[in-house]
């Protein structure tokens, strides 16, 4: 094995690679720009786009955030776990009529969604209750050929993250006990008659190359 492979404490998934200086700078660079673009809408009118004003659940998805609220979940389920769900709460509840006028627009836990083919259609279980198809709405990431589910990036890329992860981890144990190390500096035996200014001079020059956070 290698000298610096990552021990199994290591491990990342998808929330604790947040910890990850790296992965925490690009999914909130990608989230926040996301999130903030303007969303504009429009109708369909012979054959031509016609601005709309938005729904009102379209600004305001559910009583609990805001629109830049809700992307930003979308988009933070989308870059760890590779799909994002969304449970949408229509007149009359949850029911199977995609014309049913929505009312409001909730993001789901990613880990709490089953998402499978069953019988050639899609079904989908939220802690193990079954949700008609018209509430839920379902955004993949990257997809693999033949695959159902959109692919964790955090999951593909564990590997790399690991090693990330075991040199944060080294250098911050590293840094946090200054490589102070309990040991004896040994160096050959000198000639009795030598002053004490010799040894001194070791000593100083020894701190001065490896003494210090600076040259840890």
């Amino acid at each position: 094995g290698s000298w610096f492979s990552p021990s199994q404490s290591d491990y990342v998934n998808e929330v604790s690679a947040f910890n990850l200086s790296a992965v925490w700078a690009c999914e909130t660079l990608i989230t926040d720009l996301v999130a903030a673009m303007p969303d504009d809408t429009y109708r369909k009118t012979a054959g031509k786009r016609v601005p709309t004003t938005p729904p009102d659940w379209f600004e305001n998805p559910n009583p609990e955030c805001t629109h830049i609220d809700y992307e930003t979940q979308r988009v933070l389920s989308l870059l760890g776990w590779g799909n994002a769900y969304s449970l949408l709460v229509r007149k009359g509840g949850y029911h199977s009529d995609p014309m049913a006028p929505i009312l409001e627009r909730w993001v789901i836990d990613p880990w709490k969604v089953e998402a499978r083919r069953e019988n050639g259609r899609p079904a989908y279980y939220i802690d193990g209750v079954e949700f008609p198809l018209a509430s839920i709405q379902h955004v993949r990431g990257y997809v693999l050929p033949g695959r159902f589910l959109g692919m964790s990036v955090i999951t593909a890329a564990n590997r790399s993250l690991q090693l990330s992860n075991s040199a944060e981890n080294t250098g911050s144990t590293l840094m946090g006990n200054g490589i102070n190390a309990s040991g004896v500096l040994s160096i050959p035996a000198m000639p009795e008659e030598t002053n004490n200014d010799v040894v001194d001079r070791l000593r100083e020059q020894f701190m001065r190359d490896y003494g210090g956070t600076a040259n840890s």
